[in-house]
């Protein structure tokens, strides 16, 4: 229960949410036994719907990403010999979309004597939520630099103007947060049947010609045959 209280406040906290996600993870809150791939791929549609509909990459899909490790990191077992689950795809969505929520703020306020904006995002994205992320797979070196970069510009107005030419930062954090959706899906759903049995198949090379046989080739031999009856 305790995943399903990380969404839940998470929607609470969010009124922009479209109600159709907040009355499906309602639904998701009354059974006893809570599927954690259901709760991750709810997280994904909260993302995709917000790129398909709006284009944008909001201020709150940084706690959408922080919720989500959070659901990888409880089903992963440190001793187990696969890797991490914190994808480098995941890390740097949540980079870019965290620059993208400070810089947008330049494209107007960049050399105003009080870029008040800026100034607030700053305060919540790399002060407030950064201090949280100590311990956290999302706290990479690149974004360590970028706060050093940022936490700069308040005192250097040659930093700012520097932040505020990144004119390409929405179309990045978008392609940034599509491949991140790309990749966990992928992940979620697993190889198709097909890719199984022919990798299954594959550890013993005595089979292979009889799985391309019987998947491939027999079903137009039995085609073909059929067609061959009824012609003649």
């Amino acid at each position: 229960m305790e995943r399903l209280g990380w969404c839940l406040e998470f929607v609470l906290r969010h009124s922009s949410l479209e109600s159709e996600h907040v009355k499906e993870l309602v639904k998701l809150s009354s059974v006893t036994e809570i599927d954690n791939r259901k709760m991750k791929m709810l997280l994904l549609n909260f993302l995709e719907d917000e790129l398909l509909s709006k284009a944008s990459t909001p201020e709150w899909m940084l706690e959408i990403l922080e919720v989500f490790e959070k659901l990888l990191l409880h089903d992963w077992d440190p001793s187990n010999p696969n890797p991490n689950p914190i994808s480098d795809s995941m890390k740097s969505a949540y980079r870019i979309v965290a620059v993208e929520c400070t810089v947008k703020y330049l494209e107007a306020e960049a050399g105003t004597s009080n870029p008040k904006h800026y100034l607030q995002a700053v305060e919540r994205i790399w002060k407030r939520r950064f201090q949280k992320l100590e311990g956290s797979y999302l706290l990479t070196p690149e974004l360590r630099d970028w706060k050093r970069l940022i936490d700069g510009s308040l005192f250097n107005q040659r930093y700012m103007l520097k932040l505020a030419s990144f004119s390409e930062s929405r179309r990045t954090a978008i392609q940034g947060v599509q491949l991140f959706l790309k990749d966990a899906r992928n992940n979620l759903l697993g190889p198709s049947f097909l890719h199984s049995v022919a990798a299954a198949t594959s550890q013993n090379q005595s089979h292979n010609g009889y799985f391309f046989f019987v998947v491939c080739l027999l079903p137009l031999y039995i085609s073909s045959y059929t067609t061959y009856l009824l012609v003649f």
